[in-house]
């Protein structure tokens, strides 16, 4: 990696070009390692939040902040950022597309995690609270065929499932 120490939290493949994605916590970066290429190439954030993790879809790569509460996209063909403010003051987490093409974040608090939900056409996050007391959201999140998200619940030693309406 061209920086010591850039704590890489989690990747994401783009499967158009087959180049690979990941955040770089500590660089405040985006790590681009193009399909076939020896050497990794930082993209800086705009904030410094540290980047944590990064899902791709439709040439953008979304990725959440470990310490802010926003959502940054950014867009592999413009090369331009933009950062979406969560509509709650909570920092994010683990990140999925959903089958629709919305963008699906954990937050990490844990007593009152949410799982936030980005519409890429309308730009607009709406937040849903975890229905259930210390639900402990962290690092893992992922969304099935059907919608249904799919989470880690840390601090309770579980899985959880939750189906938004």
């Amino acid at each position: 990696l061209p920086a010591a120490n850039s704590w890489v939290v989690e990747g994401d493949l783009d499967p158009t070009t087959g180049d690979l994605w990941f955040a770089e916590f500590r660089n405040q970066a985006l790590g681009h390692l193009p399909l076939g290429a020896s050497a990794v190439t930082d993209v800086k954030t705009p904030s410094t939040g540290g980047a944590a993790f990064p899902a791709l879809n439709d040439g953008k790569i979304y990725f959440s902040y470990w310490s802010l509460p926003r959502l940054g996209e950014y867009d592999t063909v413009t090369k331009r950022f933009v950062e979406y403010n969560f509509p709650i003051s909570q920092s994010g987490g683990p990140i999925s597309i959903g089958p629709n093409g919305d963008v699906m974040i954990g937050t990490r608090i844990a007593a009152t995690s949410h799982i936030m939900v980005f519409d890429p056409k309308t730009k607009q996050i709406q937040a849903h609270a975890i229905p259930q007391s210390s639900p402990g959201l962290k690092d893992g999140l992922t969304v099935a065929p059907d919608g249904a998200i799919w989470f880690t619940q840390s601090s309770r030693n579980k899985i959880a499932r939750l189906v938004l309406q």
